[in-house]
């Protein structure tokens, strides 16, 4: 059960619950975390206000504390294991893990993690990192990470188990799993460590989950959610200088932002001479790799320093990178009308933060059917918006006044965003106009989500329904002027209980008479497949009407355990194909799924 949030009543909940559990007052509950634009924060659980100790920490993930040395453990975009001290400085790295979902630490400093691809609970050498399987958990895991905690000698779990939130316990002698409750209240909860007055020590009895960017007091034993506070971001902030640079040979280096600009130039064209690799793709990823996530996430901080090479004004518009490698994919799915198309381009983003429910497949947003992120709130409590335009820009609003209706973009206000009642309003100088819900309910999937999009003629298209979890499920294009829907879009996603569970199965598009036009089929990676990990979208086939066949696209993703995952990080795109490069590879390969990247790698685009 989740408590509904009332932030007055929370607040006295919070006070009262931390005298309960003796919480030192002089101390306060203070959580850390590792949020999705690679903010390393400490959190207030009575006020909310965040205190960011380092930006610029993308990447990273699985935040556990050591009670015993008074050091943070992460993991970053390479899997590997580091430690962090209380300013988000991170070590160089201790050794190699397997793709992990989660980190602990007993009371022992015995540390524990869990083994996405195989199902396993690990047991972790903290200083050298070398591991050993313990055993399968029976659980699978399919959320984000920081999913372990220990409470006393219980080791406890909360996850995405195809679909299904479930709470349970994991023997660590074992590995095997106990699953205690299951509730679709515990999606996208992830356990959080404690630390006092902000600047590491002893971890406090209480059990925090974050939502979002809501805290929530956990009890084990009831597997209820008892809603805290909600977190108060800082906004005003800068792109950061980067915490270090990830090892390449030798190459460990920390640069001003213009120098690291011409740096990753030169090491791009060094690679290019150097090795025989064609796809400018992979060069980028490789790049990104050297700063793990770092241009990746640049996307979440403000720009707005006129020399910052991030930012660049479009339209009018401050528009800024989502991703280090701009690749995107445009499914036919065409417009028989002149409403805006709602399944016509899905883009790939290596910025969590843009492309967080994965609904697409993991690092996938739509472009026709975009959302509002909240990214905070500065020092005068004026709140920070971002519209995620595509895998390639984000657009960012700033509020005028305190508790006031208006957004201005940075650029100035020839876009701007209103409040009016519960929904946000965009509009631009060329008539356009968008419609999204506010960020007030519970339910994060519906938190910004697209409401409408209209034209300047008033061609519109609107969202006519939803599913039990709150993802679009139906949409209608109008012409101008009228009230009857000229097309209608469906969408069907993959059941609870099934891998990838959540994820867009179906888009059709039909004429109001119901005469089908136009349907996509997605499918994804699982688990033990070798080109990508579970979630990641692997091919899209569109059809006509009468079922013949329009577009194929193909994708494959770094992985780890692969030879070349020192160049990517876990569903980094590697190869992708289009209707004719896809044509061409299987005129050429036998066997797509088991050839090998050197046999495919000739016919990507």
């Amino acid at each position: 059960m989740l408590c509904p949030k009332n932030p007055f009543r929370a607040t006295v909940r919070a006070f009262i619950l931390f005298a309960f559990f003796g919480v030192s007052s002089a101390y306060g509950a203070t959580i850390s975390m590792l949020d999705d634009v690679g903010r390393f924060k400490f959190v207030d659980t009575t006020t909310g206000i965040a205190t960011v100790k380092k930006f610029g920490l993308g990447g990273y993930s699985n935040l556990t504390f050591r009670n015993s040395n008074g050091l943070f453990y992460v993991t970053d975009s390479q899997n590997k294991l580091r430690t962090m001290n209380a300013s988000g400085m991170v070590s160089v790295p201790l050794g190699q893990l397997p793709q992990v979902k989660g980190l602990a630490f007993d009371n022992s400093s015995s540390l524990y993690g869990y083994d996405f691809d195989l199902d396993e609970l690990i047991s972790i050498d903290p200083t050298t990192a070398s591991y050993a399987s313990l055993g399968s958990s029976g659980f699978s895991l399919d959320g984000p990470g920081s999913q372990l905690k220990f409470n006393g000698s219980q080791l406890m779990v909360l996850l995405d188990n195809n679909g299904e939130g479930t709470y349970g316990t994991i023997d660590p002698s074992t590995g095997s799993g106990t699953t205690l409750f299951q509730n679709s209240d515990y999606l996208g909860h992830r356990f959080t460590d404690i630390v006092p007055d902000g600047m590491g020590g002893l971890i406090s009895s209480d059990i925090f989950t974050v939502k979002g960017e809501d805290v929530y007091l956990f009890d084990p034993v009831l597997g209820t959610l008892n809603y805290v506070v909600s977190i108060q971001n800082p906004s005003d902030y800068r792109v950061p200088e980067p915490t270090s640079l990830a090892s390449f040979g030798l190459l460990t280096i920390a640069l001003a932002r213009k120098k690291r600009r011409l740096l990753v130039e030169r090491i791009s064209q060094w690679i290019g001479h150097r090795k025989t690799i064609k796809k400018k793709q992979t060069r980028r990823v490789f790049i990104e790799s050297l700063e793990p996530r770092m241009l990746m996430t640049a996307s979440s901080y403000n720009c707005d320093a006129p020399e910052c090479p991030c930012c660049q004004p479009s339209g009018g518009t401050a528009i800024k990178a989502a991703t280090g490698f701009g690749t995107t994919y445009s499914q036919s799915m065409g417009s028989f009308s002149l409403a805006p198309s709602a399944v016509q381009q899905a883009n790939y983003s290596a910025n969590t933060a843009v492309a967080s429910n994965g609904m697409y497949g993991s690092s996938r947003l739509s472009q026709s059917t975009p959302s509002l992120v909240l990214a905070g709130s500065n020092g005068s409590n004026l709140q920070h918006i971002q519209l995620p335009w595509s895998g390639t820009n984000i657009r960012n609003f700033r509020q005028t006044s305190v508790g006031g209706p208006l957004y201005i973009s940075d650029a100035g206000g020839t876009d701007q965003i209103t409040r009016e009642g519960s929904q946000f309003v965009y509009r631009n100088l060329s008539g356009e106009t968008i419609r999204f819900r506010d960020f007030s309910g519970s339910n994060i999937l519906l938190r910004g989500q697209f409401i409408s999009h209209s034209d300047a003629n008033g061609n519109r298209l609107e969202v006519t329904g939803n599913d039990p979890r709150g993802a679009i499920a139906t949409l209608a294009g109008y012409q101008a002027n009228s009230a009857t829907p000229v097309e209608r879009w469906s969408y069907s996603y993959i059941a609870t209980g099934l891998p990838n569970a959540g994820k867009l199965l179906t888009a059709e598009v039909r004429r109001n008479d119901s005469t089908l036009l136009r349907s996509t089929l997605y499918t994804y990676y699982n688990k033990n497949d070798p080109n990508g990990s579970l979630g990641d979208l692997k091919m899209l086939t569109v059809r006509d009407g009468s079922g013949g066949l329009i577009d194929h696209q193909y994708f494959r993703y770094y992985k780890s355990g692969q030879a070349d995952f020192q160049f990517g990080f876990n569903s980094a795109l590697k190869y992708s194909f289009d209707f004719e490069s896809f044509q061409r590879l299987r005129s050429n390969v036998a066997s797509i799924d088991l050839a090998t990247d050197a046999q495919i790698a000739p016919y990507a685009k």
